[in-house]
């Protein structure tokens, strides 16, 4: 199970700005074939998050 982490990134006119986080285990990343440094590539497709290593 991953958790969604929301961070506070900076305070812009009033407004505070997030961006947010997935932690992903280093045996899935491994299995993925990914490194760290790697572009990925984000998809909604049936209000699923698709995931995938960029060409």
């Amino acid at each position: 199970m991953v958790k969604l982490q929301k961070e506070k990134s900076y305070k812009y006119k009033d407004h505070e700005i997030y961006r947010y986080r997935l932690n992903i285990t280093p045996e899935i990343i491994d299995e993925l074939g990914w490194d760290g440094g790697d572009e990925l590539e984000l998809k909604v497709k049936n209000n699923k998050l698709e995931v995938s290593k960029s060409d």
